[in-house]
Parts: C-alpha cells; structure tokens; sequence
C-alpha cells in the first residue's frame, strides 16, 4: 500500500500509513525503500534525503539496503541536475557505507 501511495505521489498519506503501521510493529525497511522509490520518480531531492536520514537513524545494522538507498538517492541528484552533489554524496555514502558491507 505504501508503494501504491508512493507512486500516486502521495507521500503524506503513505507516511500516515507507516506511522500507523509502526505503533504496533517494529519499522519496515522496505516501506521506506518504497517511499524513496516514489520520492525518485517525483524528482523531490528534499523528500529523498529526509526518507532516507530516517533510514540511516531506524535502520544503522542494513547496510546493503542503505547502500541501495544511497544509490538510489544519487540518481534523485543527478535527475535534478545537481551532477556535483550526486558525485560527492556517492563517494561519501558508499565509502561510509563499504566497509561494513559483506561483499
């Protein structure tokens, strides 16, 4: 459902529904992954980058998604044309991130 609302670009309706998700359940990386996907396909790079600050807070042990998500966010910079700030994000995230990743 969130990855419906995500894609209709409803991101404060697919946020009540994770909050209401997580008063009786642990937070679901994959509903945030799903938020981050409609934030890339809407081209909101403010959006991006609080989903996934949220992330990196709820979920600090999932590496390899958060390497996802960085990728992911990455490209949000690069589609809106902030080329600069993609490279030095990339660079930054992936090497914070690689050596705690399991390759």
């Amino acid at each position: 459902m969130t990855d419906c609302l995500s894609r209709l670009f409803l991101f404060d309706e697919a946020q009540k529904l994770i909050d209401e998700y997580e008063k009786k359940n642990s937070p679901n990386f994959v509903m945030y992954m799903c938020l981050l996907s409609g934030a890339r396909n809407n081209r909101n790079n403010n959006l991006s980058e609080k989903i996934y600050n949220r992330m990196k807070s709820l979920f600090p042990d999932a590496k390899q998604g958060l390497v996802s998500g960085a990728i992911l966010l990455a490209n949000i910079y690069s589609s809106v044309g902030e080329h600069q700030m993609a490279k030095n994000f990339r660079y930054n995230q992936i090497n914070e991130l690689r050596s705690k990743v399991k390759m």
